[in-house]
């Protein structure tokens, strides 16, 4: 059976007193399943009582040496029935070839917490669950085990265990995604934690407390910024499981320090954010992206006749902001309409108290709201008592009580208060209520299975709590509360509709002054514009959030504007094409080439004999490659209808594209006036050159030097193109200053200063380079483009080799820290 790589994960948690910011785990790994399961499929006990699966750890590329595991894993379907007993069983070695049982028990059905952050796959019968081992189990990495699963019979077709239905992609992201998942500690030689931040403490919550993996919340259309702290910072790479909700974006890596990675939100889903050092899954984060929703509420203090006057009387202002800042972290905004103070006896009852046993008093206050069905709660205080030093209730503080999620209209968000109570205190009681008319119950760790899950008391659903926290299987209830109330008609939201203006197709000419430009697009939302590359094609112009777009080459690209959804409008986007012509060249002409003309043009693979002559002949769709670093030959043959003149000759090449033959080192060849039949001159392509198609334009002038740009008499003009091509073959030199011969077919060698000793190869490389070098004196290096812009560092590993497979295709320069000086090398990407 052919393998079929599945993930398995392992955590510890870390946490610092960082509220809102940090966690720190270590690595998730791969499991190799030795069985060819198919995605999507219920593996079921309708023929066996037994089920088994091979697995081995593969921890090739970091020092891990053990896993203790604590927890199982799995998707089911349905469960077997009361009183049926599924024994669990691990054994060393294969399917067939059983070792040693290592440990066995009987299943204990439980439900997963979503806090796990297990992604399940699509059907409506499977069930996540989340099963302990009744004792820990240490798995090493270099054995092989079987995991069995029996039943007391067979014939059983309502349980059975699933693999799933979604692909992840190639490499150590898996080719399937998960079957089962082990859970536990794991023992390593080395430290490879990785600490994630938000940039700032503005944008959506960074839940670290809830889950043993983080959880980011996006606003669609709204970009953020993550810091990625690690000792492997540097070297790592970021996968999205789904490009189509979440794309990353790697801003800049500071070798063993922090990587800063850019987060878009395309669509209202999840992903994952895979972490990868040398094409090892490493670790990963959840990122859930959500339109910003607008709620509209009520608030109104209900006082008895007679109440004196005092600070809760006119405590909305305070009250209200609480309660804002606490929903605006999950991407919620809540308007509040102030009805003001209402004068109704509630003490029916005649007791002083604003409680009794069956709510009625409560109740009926709450039914005294204005216009209660207009909103989507209605948020209500009184007194718990008329005596104004009384000091009651559970908490000391009072009661508060919330209704719940309703189908309709009217919902309330209810707290009886003590005249000591301060706004803080209201605005998270009422934020609590209000919560529970989003669909929360309360916050218990007994949901989770009695797996330890650090700071419960920071959560605002918990009865009693340090801080208002909402973690991230939240969100998803608050949200997919909302959503599901407004797909039933009931919405609150007024926002504007967000539009652009000056945003349109635009067409440059590859070359000229205005070919880098700056989109300069508006819009009535009060939301930032941010500009993205969205076609495929990313040789035509690159451009960042500003709009600032830089030409690459010529064809045509799709930008997309997007603006966030804000407090005052809607989330938006548009599309437009930029297209990048080709350059315009001057004319150049013989206005009399009836009695001298060029004949024929010679050059690498172009021999054109061009015939009968016209002063200025349009040859491009005639070209060949030229290699960058390589020499070529020119040659020009004249004819003469009559008398032989003395003919002057030159030709250039466009080498930076830019739609002109005057920049330096663009005149290839030039002859001084000569009656001879034939001429010719040698030309080296530089390095520097633009890779890809450009002109060279060849001139004939009767008397003295042509320029590239001149209409003159007697003579001929012709233009034709070149495709500069990155250089096939290097030479290199060893300490010895001999040629050194590299026996691998593919091993062309990059050329080097004779004093460094450092040999790189292959030249080109296609996705990685080898180092080698004399002693140990270097470690880091940096890649440049001939822009100077860093495209990578990193530090060499055992290895000693470098991934440069997501490179675009063009010339490079590597620097080498070594002794304290900086050596330099070329090398093309192809």
């Amino acid at each position: 059976m052919k393998p079929t790589s599945i993930l398995v994960f392992f955590a510890t948690i870390l946490f610092t007193t960082n509220l809102f910011c940090q966690t720190t785990y270590n690595s998730q790994y791969i499991v190799n399943m030795e069985n060819d399961l198919d995605l999507g499929i219920k593996y079921d006990f309708t023929t066996t009582n037994t089920l088994q699966q091979s697995f081995r750890l593969n921890m090739d590329d970091v020092n891990a040496n053990e896993a203790r595991i604590s927890h199982l894993f799995l998707y089911t379907y349905f469960w077997p029935g009361s009183g049926v007993v599924v024994t669990l069983n691990f054994y060393e070695g294969d399917i067939g070839n059983l070792g040693p049982l290592i440990h066995t028990q009987d299943l204990i059905n439980e439900t997963l917490d979503v806090r796990i952050g297990f992604v399940s796959p699509e059907g409506s019968n499977t069930v996540p669950g989340v099963y302990p081992l009744t004792q820990n189990i240490t798995l090493k990495t270099n054995k092989s085990y079987v995991v069995e699963f029996v039943l007391p019979n067979n014939g059983i077709n309502d349980y059975g265990i699933y693999t799933t239905e979604t692909n992840l992609g190639t490499c150590n992201v898996g080719n399937r995604d998960l079957w089962f998942k082990l859970f536990g500690e794991v023992g390593s030689a080395t430290n490879t934690t990785i600490n994630i931040t938000k940039e700032s403490d503005l944008g959506y919550q960074l839940d670290t407390y809830s889950n043993f993996f983080a959880d980011k919340l996006l606003n669609k259309y709204e970009p953020e910024n993550l810091w990625i702290k690690t000792p492997l910072a540097g070297t790592l790479t970021y996968i999205s499981s789904d490009d189509s909700i979440v794309k990353p974006t790697l801003n800049s890596q500071q070798v063993g320090i922090k990587d800063n990675i850019e987060l878009m939100g395309l669509s209202v889903g999840e992903a994952i954010i895979y972490v990868l050092h040398q094409n090892d899954t490493i670790s990963h984060f959840n990122v859930k992206v959500t339109d910003k929703k607008i709620i509209n509420t009520s608030y109104q203090y209900f006082k008895y006749p007679g109440e004196s006057n005092h600070s809760l009387l006119s405590v909305f202002g305070g009250v209200s902001e609480k309660i804002s800042e606490i929903y605006e972290s999950v991407n919620v905004h809540i308007e509040f309409t102030d009805q003001g103070v209402i004068e109704y006896e509630w003490d029916l009852n005649g007791d002083g108290y604003s409680w009794t046993p069956t709510g009625i008093e409560t109740n009926t206050t709450m039914d005294q709201t204005p216009n209660a069905t207009n909103f989507f709660t209605n948020f209500v205080l009184l007194r718990q008592n008329k005596n104004d030093s009384y000091v009651g209730g559970s908490n000391g503080g009072g009661t508060s009580r919330g209704l719940g999620k309703k189908d309709a209209p009217p919902r309330y968000g209810l707290v009886t208060i003590h005249l000591f109570d301060n706004e803080s205190n209201l605005g998270n009681t009422l934020a609590h209520e209000i919560g529970h008319n989003f669909g929360l119950s309360h916050y218990s760790r007994y949901n989770s299975n009695s797996i330890p899950v650090p700071y419960d008391n920071f959560n605002l659903m918990k009865t009693s709590r340090t801080y208002q926290l909402i973690y991230g299987f939240q969100w998803d209830v608050i949200h997919k509360t909302i959503n599901y109330r407004e797909s039933l008609g009931e919405t609150y939201d007024t926002r504007a509709n967000a539009v652009f203006n000056n945003f349109n197709d635009q067409t440059f000419v590859f070359g000229e002054p205005n070919t880098d430009a700056q989109i300069n697009a508006s819009t009535n939302s009060d939301s930032e514009i941010t500009y993205k590359l969205t076609s495929s094609d990313t040789n035509v112009i690159s451009i960042n959030n500003n709009g600032q777009i830089t030409v690459l080459g010529e064809g045509e690209a799709e930008v997309t504007a997007y603006v966030y959804a804000t407090n005052n409008y809607l989330a938006h986007s548009e599309s437009i094409i930029i297209s990048i012509g080709g350059p315009t060249y001057c004319s150049s002409q013989g206005n009399n080439p009836t009695e001298e003309y060029i004949y024929r043009v010679q050059l690498n693979t172009i021999d054109n004999a061009s015939g009968t002559p016209s002063g200025y002949t349009d040859y491009t769709a005639i070209s060949t490659d030229l290699q960058q670093g390589e020499q070529y030959v020119i040659t020009i043959t004249p004819r003469w209808t009559g008398y032989v003149y003395h003919e002057a000759y030159a030709a250039w090449i466009d080498y930076n594209n830019d739609g002109d033959f005057e920049d330096t080192g663009e005149l290839v060849f030039m002859k001084y006036p000569t009656a001879s039949n034939i001429v010719n001159g040698k030309f080296t392509i530089p390095y520097y050159a633009h890779l890809g198609s450009t002109r060279i334009r060849v001139s004939m002038k009767y008397g003295w030097i042509p320029n590239s740009c001149e209409s003159f008499t007697y003579g001929e003009v012709e233009d034709y193109t070149v495709n500069i091509i990155p250089q096939q073959h290097f030479w290199f030199w060893s300490r010895s200053n001999e040629n050194i011969d590299i026996s691998k077919e593919d091993d062309k060698t990059i050329e080097g200063d004779p004093s460094d000793g450092i040999v790189v190869y292959p030249n080109p490389a296609v996705d990685r380079l080898i180092v080698k070098f004399d002693g140990a004196r270097m470690k880091d290096y940096r890649i440049t483009n001939l822009k100077g812009q860093t495209v990578m560092s990193g530090t060499l590993d055992s290895s000693h080799k470098i991934d440069v497979s997501k490179l675009s295709s063009e010339l490079y320069i590597i620097e080498f820290a070594v002794d304290e000086k900086i050596i330099t090398q070329k090398f093309i990407k192809l």
